[in-house]
């Protein structure tokens, strides 16, 4: 009675909400968690995971050569892998260089399986993961992604499905988020997901966050996951992750084996590195000093070996570039009117000028060298592989 007393005082006195004060005991214990971690010296996955529109080929070797450890694929609609040969070919690559894991999206447990199957067969998918997390509109109306969740017994059937068309291949995932103000079923449903003997999921990826999104990531829930799951599961958590020092803390709060991130790493490929891991092999690379240049031109660089659509490119630009380019609007144009064949040598050397009248507007004495357009960031011809 005496301590809810003195912690009824503490709240008042400043002014804050209990779960304010929630949050802060939250972070400390996270900072605690992480600095055993660190002298442990415990591996955690780093993952750029899956983005509409934005999980291309060449910006997944983009952030592989800024330390992050495993990619995914943008959600790939099962339904259309499944029939069109057209879209298995045109909108699904992958490279020798970036062992990914493939997401599926849809509800058609047949077609899910048969994408699945095909998936399988390549040898960059080590991975291939049912998107129940996906809270759009179009998820809503197809009652796919995050709405799956509503459907327990269909999303198991779907998963065990999966599991057993891979025949051990590729391991089999599935991405959930969790469910709102019932970590019961939250937890209930992981344990259904990763048991061996009903679905058998390797990976489980759990966005901390329900389909609202009203709240802030929920990591103590994953921590819990963890608990419960087998130990062979490798658990990913996602959700409030923005720099280096964010995923150390929740990767030991957690306890979790790796930590996702999308929107960080879409505006700083290097969100998660170090100096250490930094694969860059061209020297112009090396020799930009302003993070948002060196990625920027590493990406053109993989652009210009495994190509990408051209609303891809400027979305990555713009993303990336989004500070030099504030203090330089007048050249914002030059990143915005890129026309379909923006992977045309052409329009990549013009890309390339506009990039370095950039970097020299903003900072020119930090430069060490001037970006230009050299050699690709690779010494023998890649293979990109399209699944037939």
């Amino acid at each position: 009675m005496i301590g809810c007393q003195l912690l009824a005082c503490v709240i008042i006195r400043h002014r804050q909400t209990l779960e304010d004060f929630a949050q802060q005991y939250y972070v400390i214990a996270a900072e605690i968690a992480c600095q055993r971690s660190v002298q442990g010296k415990r591996k955690i996955l780093r993952c750029c995971g899956p983005m509409v529109g934005a999980s291309e080929l060449a910006f997944r070797l983009t952030v592989r050569a800024f330390g992050i450890d495993l990619t995914w694929t943008p959600m790939i609609d099962a339904d259309g892998f499944t029939k069109s040969y057209l879209y298995r070919k045109e909108m699904i690559q992958f490279h020798d260089n970036d062992p990914t894991v493939a997401q599926l999206g849809g509800r058609d447990r047949t077609n899910i399986i048969h994408a699945a199957k095909l998936l399988a067969q390549v040898d960059q998918v080590k991975a291939v993961e049912l998107n129940c997390g996906c809270p759009m509109r179009c998820a809503r109306k197809g009652r796919y992604g995050a709405f799956l969740l509503n459907e327990p017994d269909l999303l198991c059937s779907i998963v065990q499905g999966m599991r057993s068309a891979l025949h051990g291949k590729a391991l089999c995932a599935v991405k959930i988020r969790i469910y709102k103000n019932d970590p019961l079923r939250t937890l209930n449903l992981c344990r259904r997901l990763t048991s061996p003997q009903e679905c058998g999921a390797q990976i489980l990826t759990v966005h901390g966050r329900s389909v609202c999104k009203e709240h802030d990531a929920d990591w103590n829930i994953i921590r819990q996951i963890k608990t419960v799951i087998p130990k062979h599961v490798l658990l990913i958590a996602n959700g409030d992750v923005r720099s280096l020092r964010q995923l150390r803390l929740c990767a030991a709060f957690t306890a979790c084996d790796g930590v996702m991130a999308a929107r960080a790493l879409l505006k700083d490929p290097e969100s998660f590195s170090v100096p250490s891991d930094r694969s860059l092999p061209d020297s112009s690379i090396r020799g930009c000093a302003l993070p948002p240049f060196r990625a920027a031109l590493l990406y053109l660089k993989w652009v210009e070996i495994v190509g990408a659509p051209w609303q891809c490119i400027q979305r990555h630009l713009t993303e990336i570039l989004e500070r030099p380019l504030r203090q330089a609007p007048h050249l914002r144009k030059q990143f915005t009117t890129l026309r379909s064949n923006s992977s045309s040598a052409n329009e990549l050397e013009s890309l390339y000028k506009a990039l370095n009248a950039l970097s020299l507007t903003i900072d020119s004495h930090q430069q060490d060298t001037t970006i230009s357009r050299t050699q690709p960031p690779s010494s023998s011809s890649p293979v990109v592989v399209s699944v037939r």
